[in-house]
């Protein structure tokens, strides 16, 4: 009765200028009423948005719930963080035994090639220096 309809196709708003105009000429008070009333447009607008932004709305609660996601994040970040400074720690300590372990060996290595190596010089040089009788 206004002359404001919708699109269908388009969800645009259409006004005939011509049926709005004489509504407004023939009674303000209910074109205002339907916009700004109890009921009207826009009071049913702002509640819609107050429901969403006001105090213990759809985005404080979004927002509460990202901020416990955060929090909880961060201290898996923290426990996580303190696992693998343990685990570096562990790795050190067990590098450092390792090496500690291939150095001894290589000592052992050493000492083994030289009492090889002096026992084969010495069989050696006995051979060599022994009488043959004919």
């Amino acid at each position: 009765s206004l002359g404001i309809s919708t699109d269908a196709n388009t969800g645009t708003i259409v006004a005939d200028t011509g049926t709005l105009g004489n509504a407004l000429i023939s009674s303000v008070a209910s074109v205002a009423g339907l916009f700004g009333g109890t009921n009207g447009i826009a009071t049913r607008i702002n509640t819609l948005i107050n429901s969403y932004t006001g105090a213990g709305g759809l985005l404080t609660s979004v927002d509460q719930g990202l901020q416990a996601g955060l929090t909880s994040i961060a201290t898996q970040q923290t426990a996580l963080t303190a696992e693998l400074s343990t685990y570096s720690a562990t790795l050190t300590t067990e590098y450092n035994a390792m090496d500690t372990a291939v150095a001894s060996l290589k000592q052992t290595e050493t000492y083994l090639t030289a009492q090889f190596n002096a026992t084969s010089s010495t069989s050696t040089s006995s051979l060599s220096s022994g009488s043959t009788s004919t």
